[in-house]
This record gives structure tokens, C-alpha cells and sequence, in this order.
């Protein structure tokens, strides 16, 4: 597939319209505790969601458990390299043999870095029966969101029932002050339908608008498994040009 994408940029001029996706940050939490239903389910989605990085994107994995710790419970984190605006450059240009060669290599290296996401994703994760600190999880997401660069779309994936328990105390609602994430798109996915499902869904939403975040949504686990979580964004290349 990539020595084709090469033969064929090295065939056609490259206008200098071309451009690389712009970048995102995308920071998943999964629920990795005895608690939670759909661990299964939110494995696969989250295969998906790898499946859609583009070059330039930046991924984090958090198996959440019980008293948060990065050390223990950040996976992943992952930088899939950036394309170079020179890289698409108008083929007329000098050094159009290596520039090709250059993206070719750039967009090998962001595969291999994918089919390694992939790859850890189908071992079974450590499931943990000691609880679940959602709160502590949301402090570090917020962290991570506010540390990101101002280029990069931030996109935030709940996989988990949202329920914090920890030390003996149960909350299935958000914490009453609002913790900032300016800017993020945040997604609650396959939290379980429930018989307080309305004022819980109301009360996560309301959370994450106050705490700065954008596009806030919150699906049950029938809506979660047919919504398409992160939209892929190939690289685009001009008319005649094989995209990724």
C-alpha cells in the first residue's frame, strides 16, 4: 500500500495547496473494574477509535481502576509522527525523489505505531475489583487537556459507568465543582442505562460544559456501539493522489 502511495506521488505534481491534517490529542479512559458491564464492548470501540489517527495525532490509553496513579494506570502515550508541510510541496520543486522518500517513511512509522496501539489492545486488560476513582481520573484528564498545545483538537473518551467508588464511598454524579478541561470534546460512552439515567446524563453534561469542554455527549451502551466515535481524516493530497 505505501510503495504505491510512493510510486504514485512521484508520478503526479503535488499543487502547493496540499496540507497535513491538523493534530489532535485523544485521551481514552477505560473502565477496567469489576463494576463495569461493557469493558468488552468499549474494547472494541476503542480499536476503532485507533484505527481513525492520523498522522500528527497524539493518543493516551488510561485503564482506570481504584486510587488513581499515572504510574500504574496510563497505558499508553503515544505521538504518531507529523507530515511536514514541505513534504507537499509542488512535485516541479527540487528534491521531489526525497521529499517523497521522506513521506513515505513518515507515514510507515505512523502505521507501525498504530498496529502497535492495536496490538496491546488485544490483551486482556487488568481487571481491577478494589474500586473506582473517577475523580482522581478526571484531575489527571484535566491536566493533560490544559497542557495541550492550542493547535490540537481535543477529544476526550469516557469509557465507563462514571461511578466513583472509593474508600468505602459510592457517587454516581459528577463532583460538585467543575474541573477545567477548557476546550475539550468530551464523550461518555456505554455508561449503562439505568432508572436514573436522565439526571445522570444531565448532571455529567452539566459538568463538563461548566469545567470549559465543548460538544459534550453521553450515550448509553445501544447508542455508544453504532456512533462513530473519531471521524478518520486521511491525508489529503491532491486530485489523482492516493490518500491514506
Amino acid at each position: 500500500m505505501l510503495n504505491k502511495l510512493l510510486i504514485a506521488l512521484a508520478t503526479i505534481s503535488l499543487p502547493s495547496a496540499a496540507m497535513p491534517p491538523s493534530p489532535r490529542l485523544v485521551i481514552a479512559i477505560r473502565d477496567v473494574t469489576t463494576s463495569y458491564c461493557c469493558l468488552k464492548e468499549a474494547t472494541v470501540k476503542l480499536r476503532g477509535v485507533v484505527a481513525a489517527l492520523a498522522p500528527g495525532d497524539r493518543f493516551v490509553l488510561i485503564d482506570m481502576g481504584a486510587t488513581f496513579d499515572p504510574k500504574n494506570q496510563v497505558k499508553i502515550i503515544a505521538a504518531l509522527p507529523s507530515i511536514p508541510p514541505e513534504l507537499l510541496a509542488d512535485n516541479r520543486i527540487a528534491g521531489r525523489s526525497k521529499r517523497l522518500e521522506a513521506l513515505n517513511r513518515k507515514l510507515e512509522a505512523a502505521e507501525s505505531n498504530k498496529k502497535a496501539i492495536l496490538r496491546y489492545l488485544e490483551r486482556p486488560p487488568t481487571i481491577d475489583a478494589t474500586g473506582t476513582d473517577v475523580y482522581g481520573a478526571l484531575r489527571y484528564v484535566a491536566s493533560l487537556v490544559n497542557g495541550s498545545t492550542g493547535s490540537e483538537e481535543k477529544h476526550v473518551l469516557w469509557f465507563s459507568d462514571m461511578i466513583h467508588h472509593l474508600n468505602g464511598v459510592q457517587k454516581d454524579l459528577p463532583p460538585g465543582d467543575p474541573i477545567p478541561m477548557m476546550g475539550a470534546r468530551v464523550q461518555v460512552l456505554f455508561m449503562p442505562y439505568g432508572s436514573n439515567w436522565d439526571a445522570r446524563k444531565l448532571a455529567w453534561a452539566r459538568f463538563f460544559s461548566r469545567s470549559g469542554s465543548m460538544d459534550v455527549q453521553v450515550y448509553d451502551a445501544a447508542l455508544s456501539s453504532v456512533r462513530v466515535v473519531l471521524a478518520k481524516r486521511p491525508l489529503v493530497l491532491p486530485a489523482g493522489i492516493a490518500s491514506r
